[in-house]
């Protein structure tokens, strides 16, 4: 069970679910784009970046990353989104065809039987569908050591106005927020005008600083900041 966590922002709480949510795991890439792209997509709860994969030497981090994979670890309302539609957001929002060294490669990491089929049938799928080679690997989930707090939530992290107004802490706080999961794929870019306009009473944001967002989205949308190319 998800645990809920609530900050003050403005005059009220926002709001942070607490429900069974199901896991997914990618590495596509560089990791700040895909958990903004993660993080704006309908359904998910929240998200986290991190080091993955096959590597052997406990506790990576971003200067020492050994052989482990910059990925984005998603958690998500079963009840709301699946795997299936999350699987197919990895393959359109990457060239999978890139061979990159081990620290940008692009991975399913499966939690269940059932993810590791969905995993194996698109692979297969994409292998007919693209001229070149596919580079994708398919492994079970690893132990999944998060990033440095900088990366969390990179793109929101460069609006500090916000994290001040919802009073999130760079840190636990925000990897944990569903509030800033959403608004980091908001001002990065990722996410509609409309999008934003359905959600943001559910997330009980103030007036100021819905207007703020609504800026923000205006001079991003359809021109996303994404991870440089590898």
């Amino acid at each position: 069970m998800a645990v809920a966590y609530r900050d003050i922002c403005c005059d009220g709480l926002y709001y942070e679910p607490d429900i069974r949510t199901e896991r997914a795991t990618f590495a596509m890439s560089c990791f700040w784009g895909p958990e903004a792209i993660f993080g704006v997509t309908p359904g998910v709860i929240r998200t986290r970046v991190g080091y993955t994969g096959l590597g052997t030497v406990a506790n990576p981090s971003y200067k020492n990353i050994f052989d482990y994979t910059e990925t984005v670890d998603v958690e998500f309302d079963p009840l709301k989104t699946n795997f299936d539609k999350l699987i197919e957001i990895f393959w359109k929002n990457h060239d999978p065809t890139v061979a990159c060294t081990r620290q940008y490669m692009s991975i399913i990491f499966y939690h269940t039987p059932e993810q590791r089929v969905t995993a194996e049938k698109t692979l297969r799928r994409e292998v007919g569908l693209r001229a070149r080679p596919i580079k994708t690997q398919i492994y079970p989930a690893k132990e999944f050591y998060e990033a440095e707090y900088y990366h969390q939530k990179y793109f929101l992290q460069k609006y500090p106005y916000i994290l001040t107004m919802l009073d999130i802490k760079v840190g636990l706080p925000i990897i944990r927020s569903k509030a800033a999961a959403r608004l980091n794929g908001y001002v990065a870019g990722y996410g509609t005008p409309e999008a934003f306009e359905a959600e943001w009473r559910r997330l009980n944001l103030c007036c100021e600083l819905v207007e703020f967002i609504r800026k923000t989205i205006a001079l991003n949308y359809k021109k996303p900041i994404g991870c440089p190319p590898y």
